[in-house]
């Protein structure tokens, strides 16, 4: 809702101060408009480093800090993901596909990355 930095997705991130270098496992860390995701990082709090969520008016906006902190849980939770369906439905779950009446009941087959950027989707009933 209120920031929307990259994402990069590694093993560590080696934070280097004066010759001293740090390796990060378990927390992720933002720089130049991008949050590195160690690989022992699943919280989403890497947000709050990105902004300290202060308006115009000087208000904290807590509703926005957590939405993110919990949109970036999911997407880091999505990408390390080794279960395809368990990360597909996941994703459809969010759709509320259930509100369509013309697709209840159908059965549809999913190619994903079936061209660059494309999917084919089959409806097969």
């Amino acid at each position: 809702r209120w920031v929307s930095p990259a994402v990069t997705l590694c093993e560590a991130v080696a934070l280097t101060l004066n010759g001293h270098c740090v390796v990060v496992r378990e927390h992720g860390v933002y720089d130049e408009g991008t949050i590195f995701i160690p690989a022992g990082e699943f919280s989403g709090e890497a947000v709050r480093q990105a902004s300290d969520f202060i308006d115009e008016h000087d208000q904290f906006l807590d509703d926005h800090c957590e939405a993110d902190c919990e949109a970036l849980a999911d997407l880091i939770r999505r990408l390390r993901s080794r279960d395809p369906k368990a990360t597909l439905d996941s994703l459809v779950q969010e759709l509320k596909l259930e509100k369509y009446p013309l697709l209840k009941g159908r059965t549809f087959r999913l190619k994903v990355g079936h061209g660059r950027g494309e999917h084919a989707i089959e409806l097969l009933n």
